[in-house]
Order: structure tokens, then C-alpha cells, then sequence
């Protein structure tokens, strides 16, 4: 008998059909499999890989975010970005930065304990000044920008900057003025929010008058049964009769470089603590 050839595949019916390519099965002994045995070690240690680039990526903001606020406490000052072209809450005059917004700097530098200084970079280069470091803080009458979430973080509101509307008895809103005059200065935001109401609040009438002064006078001379003002134009909070509503809130805030977010803590913490003494209302009543 002939010494055994290596064979070619057979097909169906035992006829000779192309060569199968080659495989290799490798046997893996029972005791190596499951957990525990040689198979798992390589899985265990790409999980402990994942896992530590996991923990360093996730530490990693955390960690830039306290650094950004440790520079700043080494150098002892804080570096605001400001608009000094916006009377009452930032401008510039012989002493130097003046307005709302600069008491509000000085005493948010007190109480984090830094110097303040101010940076008039003006509010088309803010963003600027933040991304590039030239400045810690942007502070200027300025309103969150949905468009910038992806640059920039906001603390929570200051000042409302609103108009309010003044009302005899308490309401929800324009739409319970149905059939009442209300006076508002011609031309300003008020107006165009009053004209607005006015085309869906039936009867209800704006009285459009030449100034602030005229609108507080008819309001409360009981000339007009309601009236909407520039918030900066009211007098303190206790002489006015009626009640107070801010029926389109325009909230400022401070703005911080996005991944600053212990800065933004401090910040929030220090103004909360202002508005619960009153620091804030003093401030801004001046």
C-alpha cells in the first residue's frame, strides 16, 4: 500500500473541491477558563487601564479649576474685565472706576480678601480678555449669552435690571390689568414690552408719558391705575405704595472663563452671603 498522501478536501460525493483555507483552533484547558484563570488577567488589567485614564480625566478640570483659583490668591489680586461706558454701573470719572459695579468689585475683593483691579477692555473684547487670561472676572452690567455656554460660566444674578410694574392691588401679571391704564415713559424697553401686552390683554391701555418723573408722578397722584419704570428710576423700595412686579427680568451676573468653575463657587458664595446681610441692596440703592 502506497504511503498515505497529504489528501485535498473532499466535497460532496467525495470528489476532490478547492483547498478550505487553513483554521486553528487552540484548546484552552478547562481550569484556565472562567474567572480566575489565565484568560481573565488581561481583561482585569485593561479594566485597571481604563479605569485609572477614567479618574485622571475626570480629576484632571477639578484639579486645573482649583490651580485657577490658587494663582489668583498667590498674586493677590483679582483682574476685572470691564465696560466703563455704562453710567450707573460702570464709568470712569476723575477718581477713577465709579458706578454700581465697582462698589459691587470692591466689596466682593474684601470679602475674598484680594485687591481689585480693573481692566476697560470693553464688552466686544470680554470674551477675549477671559479666553486669553487677560483678566479673572468679566463684571459690567452684563447678561448671560446662551450662544457663549461652551466659553464661559455665569454666577447667579446680581441685579435684576428689569422694568418693573407697579401696581394698587397684587397680580400675577399684564394679564389681569384687562381694562386698565397703565403709564409708561415713551420710547424706552418698558414701552415696547407695554405695547406688546397691550395687543393681547383686552382694554388694557398704555398712557405713554415724556419721563420717568411724569410716570411715577401719575401713578401716584391715582392718575392711572397701574404704571412701568426703568427699575433705576424708582425711589427705595419703602415709599412706594403698592405692590412691585418684574414682569420681564433681565438678570446681570458675573462672568468666569468656562472650566473656572472653584472661582465661580467663590464667587456664588460671596454673593449670597451679600444678598443675605443686605450688602447687595445697599449697594445698588445708592
Amino acid at each position: 500500500m502506497p504511503p498515505s498522501q497529504p489528501s485535498s478536501a473532499i466535497g460532496i460525493a467525495g470528489e476532490e473541491g478547492p483547498a478550505p483555507s487553513q483554521h486553528f483552533i487552540v484548546s484552552v484547558p478547562s481550569g484556565a477558563r472562567g474567572r480566575g484563570g489565565v484568560g481573565a488577567k488581561p481583561i482585569i488589567g485593561l479594566s485597571l487601564i481604563v479605569a485609572v485614564v477614567l479618574l485622571i480625566t475626570g480629576i484632571r478640570p477639578l484639579v486645573n479649576a482649583e490651580w485657577q483659583w490658587q494663582a489668583i490668591r498667590q498674586r493677590g489680586t483679582l483682574r476685572i474685565g470691564i465696560d466703563p461706558g455704562w453710567q450707573p454701573f460702570s464709568f470712569y470719572d476723575a477718581q477713577g472706576w465709579q458706578g454700581y459695579d465697582a462698589q459691587l468689585a470692591q466689596a466682593l475683593g474684601q470679602r475674598l480678601h484680594l485687591a481689585v483691579q480693573s481692566d476697560p477692555v470693553g464688552y466686544d473684547a470680554m470674551t477675549d480678555a477671559l479666553l486669553t487670561d487677560r483678566v479673572d472676572i468679566g463684571l459690567s452690567a452684563l447678561t448671560p449669552d446662551p450662544s457663549r455656554s461652551e466659553d464661559l460660566l455665569y454666577t447667579q444674578p446680581y441685579f435684576d435690571a428689569g422694568p418693573r410694574l407697579l401696581t394698587r392691588q397684587a397680580v400675577a401679571g399684564f394679564e389681569a390689568l384687562a381694562g386698565q391704564h397703565v403709564a409708561v415713559m415713551l420710547g424706552g424697553d418698558a414701552d415696547k414690552l407695554l405695547r406688546y401686552w397691550v395687543r393681547r390683554v383686552p382694554g388694557l391701555q398704555a398712557v405713554p408719558l415724556n419721563s420717568d418723573t411724569e410716570v411715577w408722578a401719575a401713578y401716584t397722584d391715582k392718575r392711572v391705575d397701574a404704571a412701568l419704570v426703568d427699575v433705576l428710576a424708582l425711589p427705595p423700595a419703602v415709599a412706594i405704595p403698592g405692590y412691585i412686579l418684574s414682569p420681564q427680568p433681565r438678570p446681570y451676573v458675573i462672568v468666569v472663563r468656562k472650566g473656572n468653575t472653584v472661582v465661580l463657587r467663590e464667587l456664588n458664595r460671596v454673593l449670597s452671603a451679600m444678598q443675605a446681610d443686605g450688602t447687595l441692596a445697599e449697594i445698588l440703592g445708592k
